[in-house]
């Protein structure tokens, strides 16, 4: 056995033969893919494209296994990318693409987002209240801001139950209304039923509309 060094990680191993390169089939093959980057180029694409479905299953057991680690890659990617001088020349082109995907798979994205909201309730009860609030006039004045996380605390508080009569928690109640100078921060957010938040509208202090 002689000890020898490997040409393309630099590792020293043990090998029989005297001519030998690297120190395992990994590094024979890396080292084959940097000498012939465009064949490797040219396999990858062909690959890619015969095999679509294979490659997403893959990338979703690939991000699935370490969630936080891939968002936070993703978080990297989007800011270390998200100025560069082609960014631009590329969003009218990525719209594009967007809207025929969604054309072509309209109904696997509507099952999608079926299961999505039955899965994180939370989340869709933050995202709801947070379009309520941006098609108000007022929200360009309207502060603060309550993640799901934030709103559902702010409910459990209340035992999700009515802050007015006591009843089931329909409607997430802005206590000051934002026409009021009243806020989107969680301190001004309370649960409401249907009844008692159509009642109240927008009148601050809701004592006054007794």
């Amino acid at each position: 056995m002689r000890q020898l060094t490997c040409q393309y990680c630099g590792e020293t191993f043990a090998a029989v033969r005297r001519d030998a390169k690297y120190c395992s089939r990994r590094c024979r093959e890396a080292a084959w893919d940097v000498k012939n980057r465009d064949v490797k180029a040219r396999n990858d694409a062909l690959y890619r494209k015969r095999h679509p479905e294979r490659i997403r299953a893959m990338r979703r057991r690939q991000y699935a296994k370490d969630l936080e680690k891939s968002r936070a890659k993703a978080r990297a990617n989007y800011y270390k990318y998200k100025d560069h001088p082609w960014s631009e020349e590329r969003k009218d082109h990525k719209r594009e693409s967007d809207k025929k995907y969604r054309a072509e798979h309209s109904e696997q994205i509507a099952i999608y987002l079926r299961q999505w909201s039955e899965d994180n309730p939370k989340a869709v009860r933050a995202i709801q209240q947070r379009r309520r609030a941006k098609r108000s006039s007022l929200e360009a004045r309207a502060q603060g801001d309550a993640t799901a996380e934030q709103l559902d605390a702010r409910m459990a508080y209340y035992g999700y139950k009515c802050w007015v009569c006591g009843g089931p928690f329909e409607a997430v109640d802005h206590v000051k209304p934002l026409n009021k100078g009243g806020s989107n921060w969680p301190a001004n957010l309370r649960p409401a039923c249907t009844h008692c938040n159509c009642s109240k509208k927008d009148t601050w202090p809701f004592a006054a509309a007794s």
